[in-house]
């Protein structure tokens, strides 16, 4: 986050689209590689596995709590790039070669993002609504609604 958000602290972020796209690829292929490091035990929830009962209830609180958070993560790690389309968007003025750019990778940012909401909503979802639910999972009533508040 302080590679993407200087820590909060009077960060401006880079001008430039090439720099964004770049910075966005290398965390990508950070996410897929450490996607992949992990143990079948502990891989990333879909909203099908929560229900299944396959897991103990103390891997699938944790490899619930770790989905949500990978899933918050790689939507903000999107939101740089998809803010900058949206200023350049709005400028008459903007470098036509970034405009160019910047529609290839947002499409891209577009889908990861709209992707990774919707995942949280039916994970959340999932563990909420059908009888019986897994209520444990969210431990504080407050848990949800911090990664799905985007």
């Amino acid at each position: 986050m302080s590679v993407l958000y200087g820590n909060n602290l009077g960060y401006d972020a880079p001008d430039n689209v090439f720099d964004i796209a770049s910075t966005l690829l290398q965390f990508e292929q950070k996410f897929l590689s450490w996607e992949r490091s992990l143990p079948a035990t502990l891989s990333i929830l879909d909203p099908a596995s929560i229900l299944s009962g396959t897991d103990n209830r103390e891997t699938l609180r944790f490899r619930f709590i770790l989905t949500m958070r990978f899933l918050n993560l790689r939507i903000l790690t999107h939101r740089p790039i998809l803010c900058k389309h949206l200023d350049l968007l709005g400028n008459p003025n903007s470098d036509s070669e970034q405009l160019n750019m910047l529609r290839q990778v947002s499409a891209n940012s577009l889908r990861v993002c709209g992707q990774s909401a919707l995942e949280l909503v039916k994970i959340i979802r999932s563990v909420v609504n059908p009888p019986n639910p897994p209520r444990y999972l969210l431990g504080a009533w407050w848990f949800a609604l911090y990664y799905s508040k985007f």
